[in-house]
């Protein structure tokens, strides 16, 4: 465990880094802490998924290239970066055409061309090990997780009624990012998309980015703010900035930022000590893990606590055997 709260402390250090260069110190430092309150920092530090280093190596690369760094060794350490977020989670691979068209803006096609096969590079190694083991370069991709299973999850017939719904839902991306029950975030998403439609927003290519990356994150079933960590994250960097460059000299505008993001924080908190005090009986051995999950089952979390404790995951495990 010690190792995934070392990679969640590095990843945050990045945001501080990023947040830095947008803001004051103590303003870098409270949307720092808003950050970190978010709902899928605290269960992933304490989960050990492979999400939480993808973020790292995400969050890193995404460090050297808002900072425009040109010189050829960062650019190839950019470039690494991404390539082993790559090798840490396939779903990354949807993300690069975002990542490939955002290189083209920063440092033209001819160098977007070279940093991407440099990724690819990277990652390729861990493709032709899956495609060794399983036939399939893309494993469990378009064999045993072929998407249904999440659309049936998600309360859709089919994957074009899915994509019909998130598309409608496009507008609605910062509202979505701060309600989801398996990624609560912060209500200030939805604050400074408030300021964006009130003011347009003066175009930059790391727009670019997120915004494809937020399309992919609605259509990718089921919508889970893990899958794009690092460009919503960004995203919430870049509207939070927009409020404040709005309402910056207004002081009941600045105090209702700050009420809101405080508040945000502290539902986190709050609710975080709730679970820990709830599990205790479990950790103490009083009852058992599977009465704790029937106990905490709610009509608003039976679907999230059926996916991840009901054995649902268990029929997708790979062995050798049932290739055989």
């Amino acid at each position: 465990m010690s190792f995934v709260y070392i990679v969640s402390l590095a990843g945050i250090s990045w945001v501080y880094t990023i947040a830095q260069q947008w803001f004051r110190p103590n303003l870098a430092t409270f949307i720092t802490l808003c950050v970190w309150s978010f709902h899928v920092f605290g269960w992933q530090s304490s989960s050990a998924y492979v999400d939480q280093v993808r973020f790292l190596f995400d969050i890193a690369a995404l460090w050297f290239v808002i900072h425009k760094v040109r010189t050829r060794l960062f650019l190839t350490i950019t470039a690494i970066l991404f390539g082993f977020a790559l090798s840490t989670k396939l779903i990354a691979l949807f993300f690069l055409p975002g990542i490939f068209i955002w290189f083209s803006y920063e440092y033209g096609w001819k160098v977007a061309i070279k940093m991407t096969m440099v990724s690819l590079g990277v990652a390729a190694p861990w493709y032709l090990q899956a495609y060794q083991w399983t036939g399939n370069p893309l494993y469990p991709l378009f064999q045993q997780l072929d998407g249904q299973e999440q659309l049936v999850l998600a309360g859709v017939s089919s994957l074009w009624t899915w994509i019909g719904r998130q598309l409608v839902r496009i507008p609605f991306l910062p509202y979505l990012l701060a309600t989801n029950i398996e990624s609560y975030t912060s209500p200030l998403y939805v604050l400074g998309y408030l300021s964006v439609c009130m003011k347009n927003m003066r175009w930059k290519p790391l727009y670019a980015y997120v915004a494809y990356a937020g399309v992919i994150l609605l259509l990718l079933p089921p919508f889970s703010f893990r899958y794009a960590w690092s460009a919503m994250v960004i995203l919430f960097l870049v509207l939070t900035k927009q409020y404040l460059d709005v309402f910056s000299k207004k002081k009941i505008a600045m105090m209702v930022f700050m009420c809101v993001g405080i508040s945000g924080v502290l539902f986190q908190v709050v609710t975080r000590i709730g679970f820990v005090v709830s599990i205790l009986p479990v950790l103490r051995g009083n009852i058992s893990s599977e009465v704790y999950v029937q106990q905490q089952k709610t009509p608003l979390s039976r679907g999230p606590f059926d996916r991840w404790y009901g054995g649902y995951w268990k029929s997708y495990r790979y062995t050798p055997s049932s290739q055989e």
